[in-house]
């Protein structure tokens, strides 16, 4: 294993292990001296109970997505407010892989329809985080 390798294994291992922003370095071709960019992990993912930053065409694509599947209504109704317990008889479904690949953020929520919305739950605290109206 090369130093530039080992290096790299070392940054990586230590950005895993921490959630402070990690220095990566990156060698500029040109001049050949190092850099450094500093990248947080917590700002590329929600923390849990948290909404996803979704723009209105990707709320939009989520929700003609889902609605066209009909086997994610729930089978009861529940009041989908956003900070709401999702009461443990709700089936939780996947979104669309379609939808992941439009806003990967999404892939650790789970979906349900209710009342005609879309509503968006995080399956780690099972509490509503984006209600997607028509």
């Amino acid at each position: 294993m090369t130093i530039r390798m080992r290096i790299i294994a070392s940054i990586l291992a230590a950005a895993t292990a921490s959630s402070a922003p990690v220095a990566f370095p990156r060698v500029s071709c040109a001049q050949g001296t190092p850099t450094s960019t500093a990248i947080d992990p917590a700002a590329t993912a929600p923390r849990p109970g948290q909404a996803p930053q979704l723009s209105p065409e990707q709320k939009t694509m989520i929700f003609r997505l889902v609605r066209q599947d009909h086997t994610k209504t729930a089978r009861r109704e529940f009041p989908a407010q956003v900070g709401a317990d999702v009461p443990p008889s709700i089936e939780l479904y996947n979104l669309p892989d379609e939808a992941v690949i439009q806003a990967p953020i999404t892939k650790m929520y789970r979906v349900v329809v209710t009342g005609g919305n879309v509503v968006l739950v995080d399956p780690t605290t099972m509490r509503v985080v984006d209600v997607i109206d028509r």
